[in-house]
């Protein structure tokens, strides 16, 4: 997400104190977490959009097709996805005295 110092947030409640006046302050978070959450609220609803379309669509078995590899001898290979192997890696690490 955003990477904000202290400092660098201490700055903007001093800017934001100042022009919008200690009364408006509160209201003006008010306003600012609202809107946050909308925004958090359209994200997720874009998503399961998303996720629902590509469930409709078929597209994650394609994506699962695809990742299939056949050697010359028509044999079926196991595939496995780059996190899959750190998780063993570090499985292994743990199981060693």
């Amino acid at each position: 997400m955003l990477d904000f110092s202290f400092g660098e947030l201490a700055l903007i409640a001093v800017v934001a104190l100042l022009v919008i006046g200690p009364d408006d302050l509160p209201k003006a978070f008010r306003a600012l977490i609202s809107f946050i959450k909308q925004c958090q609220g359209m994200v997720a609803e874009l998503r399961q959009s998303v996720d629902g379309l590509m469930e409709d669509s078929g597209i994650a078995d394609a994506h699962k097709e695809i990742r299939t590899i056949i050697d010359q001898n028509g044999i079926e290979q196991q595939v496995y996805d780059i996190d899959d192997l750190i998780a063993i890696e570090k499985a292994s690490d743990e199981t060693k005295p």
